[in-house]
């Protein structure tokens, strides 16, 4: 009776995971082509993308550096051109302050919050380079909810911490 008990439970945490997979993807051949033309444009030698739509804009995923960061590119099929599709890259670098700049890591620390545990780091690029910033996803000690930490990517100044925002941060998130 155990082993069937075992056996069943085995299996329903098999279908629960697949029933879980990223139904996001889309096949490459449903993508528009302004927006594929813009990601051969942007990143030419980038041939493993893996497609999806998020709201009204289509991603392209993929990892660089022998696999150590992901990068997610955002394009508008809405745009009226190839050039205009791109609208926003995040490239994730996982938890570890040695990934990102020196300057990053030392302004970081300047902070208040140095010594709060971090969660994720993120660069995010957009086509107004002025916009682009760094995002450090922190809990600080002794509280349960996350702060994001906002750095100008352009010279590593601290801008601000505001609440986690809810879900992905789009190319029309506000921060």
């Amino acid at each position: 009776m155990k082993t069937k008990l075992l056996l069943f439970a085995i299996s329903a945490a098999t279908l629960s995971f697949t029933a879980c997979s990223d139904d996001d993807d889309t096949p490459a051949t449903s993508v528009p082509e302004i927006c594929t033309q813009a990601f051969k444009a942007k990143y030419p030698t980038v041939t493993s993308a893996k497609w999806g739509k998020e709201g009204a804009y289509y991603t392209a995923e993929w990892k660089e550096a022998s696999n150590l960061r992901d990068v997610e590119a955002w394009f508008s099929p809405a745009a009226t051109s190839a050039a205009t599709s791109w609208a926003m890259t995040t490239t994730d670098y996982g938890k570890d302050l040695f990934m990102v700049p020196t300057e990053l890591n030392n302004a970081f620390n300047a902070t208040e919050y140095s010594t709060a545990t971090i969660d994720d780091i993120e660069k995010i690029e957009y086509q107004d380079t002025s916009r682009d910033i760094y995002t450090i996803e922190v809990t600080p000690q002794g509280q349960r909810a996350d702060l994001l930490l906002i750095f100008k990517a352009a010279d590593y100044t601290f801008v601000k911490a505001i609440p986690e925002p809810e879900g992905d941060i789009t190319p029309d998130t506000v921060l």
